[in-house]
């Protein structure tokens, strides 16, 4: 069988597929999810995992059944379906099930939609980099004929970076999906919502404190959005274009040892990475 009913990409990096859940392939999984949620049930009479499957099923909420068992049909479909299509989502896929076309139709569509990491346009920066640190590193004394103190150093330091990121952001072209817009807007109300609700407030309250809107808080989130992922985006071309690596030791030097068995070493090494990448940008 095709698994693949339809599949659409867009430009943004978006994608939709839409594949069919047949009545025979969903029976067959319902078996199987049976067997595994019966293997935890507890029932009077029977010891924990020795429940017959017919008692099981009186004992188990159909609705659970039939979803945990779509749900490990699209596990699998999906995994496959990505490798089909020769992508790489960067978030989970959100299903949407289909109305079915024919009310007897016992076959059911879902579909799947995620999208892959948004593409950078970056233009040739380093003349202009070079251009940045040319002039920074200038260092006029005040009249008094002071020398530079460590304080003026790190000001100066800091805003020669905000001057470089800022000349590469005007420098890059960035389009991010409605999907990861969307996705990414709503995971941060969720997060507000809960803070409102444990200050005992609702959401338009929350909004009013702040002296902002629904509609204004999504218009400044996709632009912060937009900003958060160009920079990384940025950094993450300079580091490959001066071919900055980080190894597993540059990592676990920076982990505290409190810290070992919890750290995400990935993540810890993507940082690691624009920091030099930072750095080396300061050195052009």
């Amino acid at each position: 069988m095709k698994k693949t009913q339809s599949f659409k990409k867009n430009k943004d990096g978006s994608f939709t597929i839409s594949v069919v859940i047949t009545q025979t392939q969903l029976e067959k999984q319902q078996e199987k999810t049976l067997k595994s949620l019966a293997s935890t049930l507890e029932v009077e009479g029977f010891r924990k995992g020795q429940v017959p499957l017919d008692i099981a099923k009186t004992k188990i909420d159909p609705s659970q059944l039939i979803n945990e068992s779509i749900q490990e049909i699209l596990n699998g479909l999906y995994s496959d379906l990505i490798k089909e299509h020769s992508l790489n989502p960067i978030l989970p896929p959100r299903v949407k099930v289909l109305p079915p076309k024919d009310k007897n139709d016992k076959d059911f569509a879902v579909e799947l939609s995620s999208c892959e990491k948004p593409v950078l346009t970056l233009k040739d920066y380093q003349s202009d980099i070079k251009a940045i640190n040319a002039k920074g590193s200038i260092w006029t004394p005040d009249k008094k004929g002071e020398s530079q103190t460590e304080e003026d150093k790190n000001l100066k330091r800091d805003q020669q970076i905000q001057k470089t990121l800022d000349t590469l952001l005007k420098l890059s072209d960035l389009t991010l999906s409605g999907f990861l817009v969307e996705e990414e807007t709503n995971r941060k109300l969720s997060q507000l919502i809960d803070q409102a609700q444990q200050a005992g407030m609702k959401l338009e309250d929350y909004f009013k404190a702040k002296q902002t809107s629904l509609e204004e808080f999504k218009k400044n989130f996709k632009k912060q959005l937009k900003n958060e992922w160009t920079v990384n985006l940025i950094l993450e071309k300079v580091a490959d274009d001066l071919k900055i690596t980080i190894t597993p030791e540059d990592v676990e030097k920076n982990i505290p040892e409190n810290a070992k068995k919890t750290a995400d070493r990935r993540l810890l090494a993507q940082i690691l990475r624009q920091r030099q990448a930072i750095e080396a940008l300061q050195k052009l």
